[in-house]
């Protein structure tokens, strides 16, 4: 259902775009870099866009990156979704925080180590990491049940600390480099 709401925009999206740059180069444009062009035009038809980079008036929808991103994750959430439960039966619920945590460490060194912002901000497998954090934080809460109702004073703690999570990120956010920003 989704699929059937968001693709025909992308191709809308897509149609205009071609217009645009049709009305203001001419057709003479797509043939001045036939390969290149032909390229961007069928991964923005697949939504495999994010997975290559691709300098092409084809891509000038570039916020189409997070459907493309989205596409991959449907594609994936059944095993990962799948892996996860398997691993909270097998394991305990605490290991999906120790996952999260792993996951979050894998990406930190990674925005750290390779200095491509286009990598960061739109590679599937690198966001795929953002999804699989919050795919554990899902299947926890669902896992949890009725067990996650907590006194109001625990609660209330709980809330608390998040807000504080919050604002030492929005204060720690300057000196954090672009790339971290990019990556999460």
């Amino acid at each position: 259902a989704r699929f059937a709401r968001i693709y025909p925009v992308q191709i809308l999206a897509l149609c205009l775009g071609v217009y645009m740059v049709v009305r203001v180069a001419g057709f003479d444009w797509f043939f001045a870099n036939a390969e290149r062009n032909s390229i961007a035009l069928l991964t923005q038809l697949t939504l495999t866009q994010s997975w290559v980079q691709i300098d092409s008036p084809f891509n000038y929808n570039f916020v189409a990156w997070s459907i493309s991103d989205e596409a991959f994750f449907y594609a994936v959430f059944p095993a990962l979704a799948v892996a996860l439960f398997a691993l909270v039966k097998r394991a305990r619920l605490w290991s999906l925080g120790v996952l999260a945590a792993a996951l979050l460490g894998i990406g930190v060194y990674l925005a750290t180590a390779i200095h491509d912002p286009w990598f960061f901000y739109t590679f599937p497998p690198i966001r795929l990491i953002d999804f699989a954090i919050g795919a554990c934080c899902g299947i926890a809460f669902v896992s949890l049940g009725n067990a996650a109702r907590f006194r109001v004073g625990v609660a209330t703690v709980l809330e608390i600390a998040a807000v504080a999570g919050i604002a030492i990120a929005i204060a720690l956010a300057p000196s954090v480099p672009n790339l971290l920003g990019y990556a999460f």
